[in-house]
C-alpha cells in the first residue's frame, strides 16, 4: 500500500474514531497482522486501549481476527474498508435513489453502527423516518429515461449475479409492470425511452431479443468505463483546455494515433497540438508508443504513437485524490488546533449567555457578548463556513473516484 494511502487511512480513522483507535489501525495496515501482546507494545497503550480500538475496528468491519495454529489469535487490517468510508455518502445516495427514503436512512444506520441486529436497525430507521421525511432527488438522465433506468437496476439487482459485467435480460412486459405506479409510462413512449438507451453512444444498454416484447440488457462495466471517461474528461477540460480535450477525445476513440493526425482530426494548428499533447504526456494523462522500423531506434525510422490507457489515468487521478483528500484532512486539523482558545472561549460566552437568558439578565448579556471582539468574530465566522467548504471539496473529490 502507498504511503498517501496509508497517511490517508489514518486521518479517516483518527477523524471519525479518535487518535488511539488510529494509531492501532495505522499500526496494522503496516505490519498486516499482529498479536494482542505486540500491538500494546508497539504502540505504547495499556491492554484495556488497545482492546477497545480493537472492538472499535473489528465492529466497523476495518480489522478481522483468526486463530493460528498455536493457538494465539491474529488481527488483520483491511485499508480497502476505510478508504470505502469515503463512499458512504454515494452508497446512502443510491439506496435512495433506487428504494426511497427509508433504504436511505436504514443504509445510512447500518454504515454507521458497523455491525447491528436488524431490530434496532429498524427501529432506529423508523424513528429517523417520523422526524423528517425527504423528497427523492432526481438523476442526471432526463427523469423520465432515468425513471426506466432505476426501474431495470432494482429489478437486475435481485436477479444478477453482483460480479457479473452484465445484467440479466429483462423483458419489456417486465419493465412496464414494475415502473413506479405515479411515473407509469405509455407503452409506445416506454418503447421510445428504451430505445433511446440503447441507442446510447457508450451502448450500455442493449436489446438482445425480441421475447415479451422485447429483452433488454444492462452492461455494467460499459456503464462504470462511461463515468470513468466523463470524469477524466472533466479533469482534462479544467487542467489543459478545450483544445486539449478535443485531441484527448480523438486518442480515446481511435486508440494509437501519431501527432500529425491527432493534429488534422483535432484541427489544431501543429506548434499548439503539440505543446498540449506533450503537455498532458507529461502529467501522465497520456502515452507513448515507439515501433521502429531498425533495431537501433532511429528517430527518422521510428514511428510515435500517442494514446490513453483509461486504467493507468484512473489509478493516478484517485491517487491524487487520495492525496488532496489527506492534505485537506490535516490542514483542517491544523486550522482548528491553531484556533482553538478561540473556540473554547466561544463556547463558554455561549454557555454564560443561555444562563443569563434563562434568568432574564439582559443588561449582562450584553456585556457578556462584548467579550469576543469584532475580529474574533470576524475569525470564528470564517471558521464556521471552513467545515462546509472542507465538506464539500471532499465531497467533490470521493464522487470523482466512488463510480
Amino acid at each position: 500500500m502507498s504511503r498517501v494511502n496509508t497517511e490517508l487511512c489514518y486521518q479517516i480513522v483518527k477523524e471519525y474514531y479518535g487518535e488511539i483507535v488510529a494509531n492501532v489501525a495505522s499500526f496494522l495496515i503496516r505490519s498486516k497482522s499482529s498479536s494482542l501482546g505486540v500491538i500494546v507494545q508497539r504502540t505504547c497503550y495499556d491492554s484495556k486501549q488497545v482492546k477497545q480500538a480493537l472492538l472499535t475496528l473489528i465492529k466497523q468491519n476495518i480489522v478481522t481476527f483468526s486463530q493460528t495454529k498455536s493457538g494465539s489469535i491474529e488481527y488483520t487490517a483491511k485499508p480497502e474498508a476505510i478508504l470505502w468510508i469515503l463512499r458512504f455518502p454515494n452508497y446512502i445516495h443510491c439506496a435512495k435513489t433506487l428504494f426511497g427514503d427509508a433504504a436511505e436512512l436504514l443504509v445510512e444506520e447500518l454504515l454507521l453502527q458497523g455491525q447491528t441486529d436488524l431490530g434496532s436497525a429498524v427501529v432506529k430507521t423508523t424513528n429517523k423516518l417520523n422526524e423528517s421525511l425527504r423528497s427523492s432527488g432526481s438523476n442526471a438522465i432526463e427523469l423520465r429515461a432515468s425513471e426506466v433506468m432505476r426501474t431495470m437496476l432494482r429489478l437486475s439487482e435481485t436477479r444478477s449475479n453482483p460480479l457479473s459485467l452484465e445484467s440479466e435480460p429483462l423483458s419489456f412486459t417486465e419493465i412496464s409492470n414494475a415502473m413506479p405506479k405515479d411515473k407509469i409510462l405509455q407503452k409506445n413512449m416506454l418503447d421510445q425511452y428504451l430505445k433511446c438507451l440503447s441507442d446510447n453512444c457508450y451502448n450500455f444498454v442493449t436489446k438482445v431479443g425480441e421475447s415479451g416484447g422485447g429483452l433488454y440488457q444492462i452492461n455494467y462495466f460499459k456503464a462504470i468505463k462511461a463515468i470513468c471517461v466523463s470524469h477524466i474528461e472533466t479533469i482534462v477540460l479544467e487542467r489543459f483546455g478545450s483544445k486539449a480535450l478535443r485531441m484527448f477525445r480523438v486518442l480515446l476513440t481511435d486508440k494509437q494515433v501519431e501527432q500529425k493526425q491527432v493534429e488534422e482530426r483535432a484541427m489544431l494548428p501543429p506548434k499548439e497540438a503539440k505543446e498540449l499533447l506533450y503537455k498532458m504526456f507529461a502529467e501522465n494523462f497520456i502515452t507513448l508508443t515507439e515501433l521502429s522500423k531498425t533495431p537501433d531506434h532511429a528517430p527518422t525510422r521510428t514511428f510515435y504513437f500517442f494514446n490513453v490507457s483509461l486504467i493507468q489515468v484512473s489509478r493516478m487521478i484517485l491517487e491524487r485524490c487520495y492525496q488532496a483528500i489527506s492534505n485537506m484532512m490535516v490542514r483542517r486539523q491544523k486550522c482548528l488546533s491553531e484556533n482553538k482558545r478561540l473556540l473554547d472561549k466561544q463556547d463558554r460566552v455561549e454557555a454564560i449567555i443561555a444562563s443569563l437568558d434563562a434568568e432574564g439578565a439582559i443588561e449582562q448579556k450584553e456585556e457578556v457578548e462584548q467579550m469576543v471582539t469584532p475580529s474574533e468574530k470576524a475569525q470564528l465566522k470564517k471558521l464556521v463556513m471552513q467545515p462546509k467548504r472542507w465538506s464539500y471539496q471532499k465531497y467533490s473529490l470521493t464522487k470523482q473516484f466512488s463510480s
